[in-house]
């Protein structure tokens, strides 16, 4: 905060703080400048408004002055084009002209084969018979002709005999079937291709005058015997070799024994005999010391009366007459669950049914229907009345069910009365 400090004549000084130096003057932040025109129209912001308008900015000083009203893009058209003129041929205005047309039309091959609104002249001369307009083409079907012959043919003739002509033109051979060019003659040079193989030692020629023979040298590599080191061949011979078991430097075959493994045990110990044992009927009895201790002093002596642990209800022991909050034992006089599932009528208001079947003082019980709105209307003698009723066996008090059905019978009296 930059403050200016005036002295005085006087010993006392006091500070001047400019308004924009002040704390408000610091947190109010000024105006913004204004955007030049001629940089406004190079922003996006200047097409935010809505239904303008968008036009390059390079073009929007041009169409500054245009009056929006009476301008029109495109071409505008002549008033002589209408459809009727567009569709109209020229010349065809009257019936002789229209004649005059045709007349002229009729030198073009394309009017006399192709005439509007017909089909394709070709000039065939049909007979007179097809000239009638009730010919028809092909043959009409009969009605009584069952569908499935003609879904499901039958077979009449052998198809085999056109089984060449399909292999020549659509080359249709069967699934493995040898290909057959049928060159015969000097193609074959005698040959039988159904007992002839190529190659040697079947009884033929070497095919290919030798030359098969160089391939299958070059592919078989010949082992060569090198002069070398024993230990370089030993360690060798431990590597994996591709197609061969790796040596695991055991020797020698004919120095490894006949026989691998141990020989099997007398016969006499079976599977029946491992499953269900050999024990004699002392060896099967239970232990002497089954379910019992054998350290004295702690034998485990039953005892019906006796019960392990501490019981949930602890109607061992007393309860106190101001229970703590930190006490969590259950006295028997905890909400059951049945109360917590099945929550009474007026258990969002603090009150169990037991409030309404429990005794009450006379004056308590009167002030109570008082207050209420559905007996406000009835009179103190009315309610003394009740009373008397409810109470029945003379004990002074009364639960607001049997008032309640006191009060009832007493107006059902009236009602009857009347």
């Amino acid at each position: 905060m930059i403050c200016r400090v005036s002295m005085s004549s006087s010993r006392s000084s006091r500070f001047e703080t400019k308004p924009e130096d002040t704390a408000l003057g610091c947190l109010r932040m000024d105006d913004e400048p204004e955007i030049p025109a001629e940089r406004l129209k190079w922003r996006a912001t200047c097409y935010e408004e809505a239904g303008k308008a968008v036009i390059h900015p390079g073009l929007r000083d041009d169409f500054k002055d245009l009056d929006k009203t009476t301008s029109k893009f495109g071409k505008m058209k002549n008033e002589s084009d209408h459809v009727g003129d567009v569709w109209s041929n020229p010349g065809t205005e009257s019936a002789y002209a229209e004649a005059k047309h045709q007349q002229k039309e009729t030198v073009y091959h394309s009017t006399a084969l192709e005439p509007l609104g017909r089909s394709y002249v070709r000039g065939h001369a049909l007979p007179d018979h097809m000239k009638n307009d009730n010919y028809s083409f092909g043959k009409s079907s009969v009605s009584s002709e069952v569908a499935k012959n003609l879904l499901y043919p039958r077979i009449t003739q052998d198809d085999k005999k056109f089984k060449s002509q399909y292999v020549v033109s659509h080359g249709a051979y069967e699934p493995g079937e040898q290909k057959a060019r049928d060159y015969g003659g000097e193609g074959w040079h005698g040959l039988d291709k159904d007992k002839h193989r190529f190659g040697v030692g079947v009884g033929s020629h070497v095919a290919f005058n030798g030359a098969s023979l160089g391939v299958s040298s070059a592919m078989t590599m010949p082992e060569t015997n090198a002069t070398a080191p024993k230990n370089v061949e030993a360690l060798k011979d431990l590597r994996d070799h591709v197609g061969r078991a790796r040596s695991l430097g055991h020797g020698e075959v004919s120095n490894r024994p006949p026989v691998f493994g141990k020989s099997t045990l007398p016969i006499g110990n079976e599977a029946k005999e491992c499953i269900e044992g050999d024990y004699s009927h002392e060896e099967q009895l239970p232990d002497h010391d089954l379910g019992t201790t054998n350290t004295p002093g702690f034998r485990n002596i039953a005892t019906e009366k006796r019960a392990f642990g501490v019981p949930t209800v602890r109607t061992d022991i007393p309860k106190f007459s101001k229970v703590s909050i930190s006490d969590s034992q259950n006295y028997g006089d905890d909400v059951t669950a049945q109360y917590l599932m099945y929550p009474q009528d007026h258990n969002l208001k603090g009150l169990g049914d037991d409030e309404f079947s429990g005794p009450l003082p006379k004056g308590e019980l009167l002030s109570i229907f008082k207050s209420l709105s559905s007996f406000q209307g009835l009179s103190d003698a009315q309610l003394e009345a009740s009373w008397r009723i409810a109470d029945v066996d003379q004990s002074g008090h009364v639960s607001v069910k049997m008032m309640q059905a006191a009060v009832n019978e007493m107006l059902d009296a009236e009602a009857y009365a009347r």
